[in-house]
């Protein structure tokens, strides 16, 4: 879990970079495929969640939201 983790708490640094893009964020969380809902749960708490989620779905989702958005509010405070 710890490298999952770090992986996805260095992504989320990277998101202000030029070179990031949504296909970065997608080989990353394609890596969480084979982890449990429960080992999910640690992941997204390891990345400052504070919400369970009842499905593996959901907490991907939620961890593809918290990546892109990162780089997001970074554009629209630069437009």
């Amino acid at each position: 879990m710890a490298t999952a983790v770090a992986g996805l708490r260095t992504l989320y640094e990277r998101a202000l970079d030029p070179g990031f893009d949504e296909e970065a964020v997608a080989a990353q969380l394609a890596g969480l495929d084979r982890l449990t809902v429960a080992e999910l749960g640690q992941v997204t708490a390891g990345c400052g969640f504070e919400q369970k989620f009842r499905t593996k779905k959901q907490a991907v989702d939620a961890l593809r939201k918290w990546l892109l958005g990162r780089r997001g509010a970074y554009d629209r405070a630069g437009a």
